[in-house]
């Protein structure tokens, strides 16, 4: 397949991984106005104003920063909470999670100041001697 449209970027040679859409395979990844507009074999450079060979590289839609820390154990800042939680909410991150923190003081963190976040809470969830 081939393609004639001009693209913003391109992805090169990058292994694709979507299951969504059952793509698993080198392909190329053309951008369009943020967008992902198509994901074929060897797309023309020339159909590219901007070029990125990602070869030996896993591309994925959606994780641009797949996970964030949004709290820890050194202190109690409701304000810190929400400025992580905001750039969970600018759409580069897709999971947030609280590094041995209170998860009681980033959700009262979110709620004060409407970080506005569609959020699950999973208190104890991660590895232990029980779950490995």
């Amino acid at each position: 397949m081939t393609t004639t449209q001009q693209f913003d970027l391109v992805l090169k040679n990058g292994h694709v991984v979507d299951p969504a859409n059952n793509i698993d395979g080198r392909f190329d990844v053309g951008i369009k106005y943020g967008k992902i507009a198509s994901v074929i074999n060897n797309i023309n450079l020339d159909m590219a104003d901007d070029t990125i060979d990602v070869e030996g590289q896993i591309v994925m839609p959606g994780h641009i920063d797949t996970h964030a820390h949004v709290s820890s154990v050194f202190g109690n800042d409701t304000n810190r909470a929400y400025g992580h939680a905001m750039l969970v909410e600018s759409g580069k991150t897709t999971t947030a999670l609280d590094l041995a923190g209170n998860p009681t003081l980033m959700a009262e963190g979110m709620l004060q100041r409407g970080a506005g976040l569609k959020s699950r809470f999973f208190d104890g969830f991660g590895p232990s001697l029980n779950n490995i």
